[in-house]
């Protein structure tokens, strides 16, 4: 975008509205880093010819003219399927944790461990090894923090329930 070198970031902002749309009060101008105030002249800070602003559009405009769900970066088809099947092996994981926390509360008012217990235990241990088999089995750009978080997520579920058997 080209400008006089005589204007000052005030009219550098004006010109910056008529190419992006931002509004003035909406803007902040960059120059090598650091902020510039709008009664700077350019000349006088050292832009020349060549020399590159950076504007930047306010946060709360951004958000106010973006819908939320669409903040987050673009998902393809494959990776929001991937990211369901993340999302069931939460609710498998959360059911699971629901038993384990029954029995951890069971041991702790009896002190003991029953045969019935061990068995729903060991279920529960192996219920856990096949969510982490399911997710081991996805992959994907998108998905990958959600994915990690469950394979932590129940990795932790097993060893409390390998400390309880052992």
């Amino acid at each position: 975008m080209a400008v006089p070198s005589d204007c000052d970031f005030m009219d550098f902002k004006v010109a910056a509205q008529k190419v992006t749309g931002v509004p003035v009060e909406d803007q902040k101008i960059l120059f090598r880093g650091k902020p510039m105030n709008d009664g700077d002249a350019l000349f006088a800070i050292g832009v020349r010819d060549g020399s590159k602003l950076m504007l930047i559009e306010s946060e709360a405009r951004r958000r106010a003219k973006v819908p939320v769900h669409q903040l987050m970066p673009a998902m393809s088809p494959a990776d929001a399927a991937t990211l369901k099947k993340v999302h069931e092996v939460q609710a498998s994981a959360d059911k699971l944790e629901k038993e384990l926390v029954q029995v951890e509360s069971d041991v702790a008012k009896t002190g003991t461990i029953d045969a019935e217990s061990k068995k729903q235990l060991r279920r529960i241990q192996e219920m856990l090894e096949r969510e982490l088999l399911k997710l081991d089995s996805l992959s994907g750009e998108g998905i990958r923090d959600q994915r990690r978080a469950q394979v932590q997520r129940i990795n932790a579920l097993c060893e409390r329930t390998e400390a309880l058997l052992s």
